[in-house]
């Protein structure tokens, strides 16, 4: 987009009032067009996630070729590969239950977008999302865990404490033997 140079008289009152309005016109137009930049910033985010989450569930067969660099728009383009027993599986649901089942712990899926950006995989947080929770509600490779956005590997069982009655170790008084005195 090229403008004409915007060329001020400083020592004209009039030139000076007329180029302020269209500077402000300039800047309102420049303004609307960045508003409607970055809805379309936010749109284009949104199809990535949903295209990627469906190249999960096409067949590698009636695959089109998104780049020669196997990537969309920046983002690991997610492959469907055969386990041998001719079931597709998908990859970001074997690399999220393989991030869950490492850990071994309750985990967020902030938490593992983030371990599998430190494994090199650049997976959007709709992807991750979206695979952890087919993962645990579909596939029942792992569970829902308490919390929102929680899981926990299957096998997961929360630590008993030790060497403490419940009620002790919650800090609650605990009951006195009959007829004991009060401290």
């Amino acid at each position: 987009m090229q403008r004409q140079p915007f060329t001020v008289d400083f020592n004209d009152p009039a030139d000076m009032a007329a180029k302020l309005a269209d500077g402000e016109r300039i800047l309102r137009e420049i303004e609307e067009q960045l508003a409607a930049y970055a809805d379309l910033q936010r749109e284009a985010q949104e199809w990535r996630a949903n295209v990627a989450f469906l190249a999960t569930k096409v067949p590698e067969d009636r695959r089109v070729d998104l780049d020669d660099a196997g990537r969309v728009n920046g983002h690991v383009r997610v492959e469907v590969e055969n386990n041998g027993d001719g079931n597709p599986q998908s990859r970001p649901g074997d690399l999220v239950v393989e991030i869950v089942n490492r850990e071994g712990r309750i985990i967020r899926a902030k938490e593992v977008r983030d371990l599998l950006a430190q494994d090199g995989y650049d997976l959007t947080p709709e992807q991750v999302s979206n695979a952890l929770h087919y993962a645990a509600r579909e596939a029942k490779r792992i569970s829902f865990a308490d919390g929102r956005g929680m899981y926990a590997p299957k096998t997961y069982r929360e630590p008993e404490l030790q060497g403490a009655s419940m009620a002790g170790a919650t800090g609650s008084p605990q009951a006195q033997p009959t007829g004991a005195a009060a401290p």
